[in-house]
C-alpha cells in the first residue's frame, strides 16, 4: 500500500432502539417457530403419532408443544435475554464491534450456560446434549436478532 491510497474503514452505524426493542421481543421465538414448524412437517406425513398407545392427532400434539412452550421455555428464554443478552449486546455496542458473529456466538455461549443450568436443576446431573442443545436455540437467536436489527446489512456495506 502506497502513501497515496486512502485507508478503507468501515463505519457502522449503531443498532436503533426501536430495531433493538423489537428484536430484543421477536428472537427468542424464531427457533422454537422452526422447531414446531419442523415438527408439524414430519407429523403431518404421518397423520398420527403414538405416544403410550394413545393416538395424538397433530393438531393435539401441537397444541401441547405450544403450551409447553409458552408456560416453561418462553419464560426462561426471556429471562436469559433480559439478563444475559441484552447487557452483552450493549457491550458489544459500546465496544463498536458487534456484528452477527459476535451476536450469535455470545448468544450460544448464553444458550448453552442456561440450558445446563436448567438441566442440571432437573435431572442433577451434567449433559452435553443439554448444552449442544442450547447452544443450538442460543445461536439461532443470535441469528434472528442480528438479521432484525440489521447487523448483516451492516456488513455488506
Amino acid at each position: 500500500m502506497t502513501d497515496d491510497q486512502p485507508i478503507k474503514t468501515r463505519i457502522r452505524r449503531p443498532i436503533g432502539r426501536g430495531a433493538f426493542i423489537l428484536g430484543a421481543l421477536i428472537a427468542p421465538l424464531a427457533p422454537w417457530t422452526i422447531f414446531w414448524t419442523f415438527c408439524a412437517l414430519m407429523i403431518a406425513a404421518d397423520d398420527h403419532v403414538r405416544m403410550e398407545s394413545s393416538p395424538l392427532s397433530v393438531g393435539e400434539l401441537l397444541l401441547g408443544g405450544v403450551g409447553w412452550i409458552v408456560v416453561f421455555v418462553l419464560p426462561y428464554a426471556y429471562g436469559a435475554m433480559l439478563l444475559l443478552g441484552v447487557p452483552y449486546v450493549c457491550w458489544l455496542e459500546r465496544k463498536g464491534v458487534s456484528s452477527w458473529r459476535t451476536v450469535s456466538g455470545g448468544a450460544a455461549v448464553i444458550g448453552a450456560v442456561v440450558n445446563l443450568g436448567i438441566w442440571v436443576m432437573m435431572y442433577g446431573d451434567f449433559g452435553l446434549r443439554a448444552i449442544l442443545f442450547g447452544g443450538a436455540i442460543g445461536f439461532v437467536t443470535g441469528l434472528a436478532f442480528a438479521r432484525i436489527v440489521g447487523l448483516f446489512a451492516a456488513e455488506r456495506k
